[in-house]
């Protein structure tokens, strides 16, 4: 139950949070234009869950720990197989990496299309 709950649900919460601190500590402080102005629906809908009550998470992340840090470690894992692909220049891994991400996306939706058509 807590490892599958790290996946679905921990683990988008920890990685959301991680990107809006990222984002945050890239502003430009000089800039003229924020990046909140060039935002679009890919930021949005990844960022939604950043906006979480932070005491809850923290208590919900450090209950969880070590299903969430190996899943972290998978995560890191994949980061780089992403990061080497594109150091090398190496499009076709690239993507089958994101082939890969598509086909499984899909197949959930598929699985959820389903069970909606049975109900």
């Amino acid at each position: 139950h807590d490892n599958y709950l790290g996946y679905i649900s921990h683990l988008p919460h920890l990685l959301s949070f991680a990107f809006m601190n990222t984002a945050a500590r890239g502003k430009d402080p000089k800039a003229q234009t924020d990046y909140q102005d060039l935002t679009g629906g890919g930021f949005k809908d990844f960022s939604r869950i950043a906006a979480s009550d932070p005491t809850m998470w923290r208590d919900i992340l450090l209950e969880n720990q070590d299903n969430i840090l190996r899943q972290l470690d998978e995560m890191q894992s994949v980061l780089d197989d992403y990061r080497k692909a594109m150091i090398k220049g190496d499009g076709d891994t690239l993507w089958s990496l994101i082939k890969e991400a598509r086909d499984e996306r899909l197949r959930l939706m598929d699985k959820d299309n389903k069970q909606e058509k049975e109900i």
